[in-house]
């Protein structure tokens, strides 16, 4: 993953970088770029072919080793016992019967989503420059939601 950093410097210049737009009052567009120097819940610059490396550690696991990972996809556990949705920063959830892991950004103009399926070894990654794009929506359209119904395993119920 050479191309991906938290970028805590809204100054540097990155190659290759693209900008995000909004759109403007009046008609046409705008740049929607953050311009502050904090991370953590923002400013993850990263390529879709990074984000594919991310997700086949999923499968090889070897970056963090079988106990990271598997506390990533953890769910927490209220102090009531109740059980969340949320882990070490993935969702883990169900779509159409299946098993999912993900997790969704937006800021400024920038929006993304990334789904996993991990019993079909598929994942979906859609990174989007325009404020009013809707990845989640995206991945909603993708073959995912029309493979055909069958009794295998593998396909959505």
């Amino acid at each position: 993953m050479t191309r991906t950093h938290f970028h805590d410097d809204h100054t540097m210049i990155v190659k290759d970088r693209t900008s995000a737009y909004q759109p403007r009052k009046g008609g046409g567009l705008r740049v929607s770029i953050p311009v502050f120097d904090t991370y953590g819940a923002t400013s993850l610059f990263t390529t879709v072919e990074d984000m594919a490396k991310w997700d086949q550690n999923f499968v090889d696991q070897k970056v963090g080793g079988e106990a990271v990972m598997a506390q990533m996809l953890t769910p927490g556990v209220l102090n009531n016992g109740k059980k969340l949705t949320y882990a070490f920063g993935l969702a883990v959830g169900e779509y159409k019967g299946l098993k999912t892991v993900g997790h969704g950004g937006a800021d400024a103009g920038y929006r993304s989503d990334f789904i996993r399926f991990p019993d079909q070894r598929l994942s979906l990654v859609c990174l989007c420059n325009f404020s009013r794009s809707n990845p989640g929506c995206l991945h909603a359209a993708s073959p995912i939601s029309i493979w055909p119904i069958n009794s295998s395993p593998n396909r959505p119920k």
